[in-house]
């Protein structure tokens, strides 16, 4: 299993990749849930639902296989599914900024990397 991190050297050749993305586990409990249904609620927004999840995003390079998919999931603590959703279904993704790495990111590769 390979999973890059970002290279600021653009000359580095670097096998082709792929972009994994996943659905993962509900990022609010059913209390910060409702207390953010009160909240807008309180604003005078009526959500018709509100879901709320995190979402793993990998990139990998062209050996991916089914067995590296299966020991990513074990990491994660969840079977793999594929995150998909239209921006016109009221969907709002939070992410670093462009370009950034962020720690979380830089040590998830690490542990990765290390775990095969």
């Amino acid at each position: 299993m390979t999973i890059s991190s970002a290279s600021n050297n653009p000359s580095t050749t670097q096998p082709a990749s792929q972009i994994l993305t996943w659905r993962g586990s509900p990022s609010l409990s059913d209390f910060r849930r409702d207390k953010l249904l009160a909240a807008l609620a309180a604003q005078g927004i009526q959500p018709s639902g509100l879901t709320a999840c995190y979402i793993h995003i990998a990139e990998v390079d062209e050996r991916w296989s089914t067995d590296d998919s299966q020991r990513l999931a074990e990491l994660l603590d969840h079977p793999p599914a594929a995150f998909q959703a239209s921006a016109d279904a009221g969907l709002f993704l939070v992410v670093p900024r462009i370009g950034t790495i962020s720690p979380w990111s830089s040590k998830a590769t690490d542990i990765a990397q290390l775990c095969g």
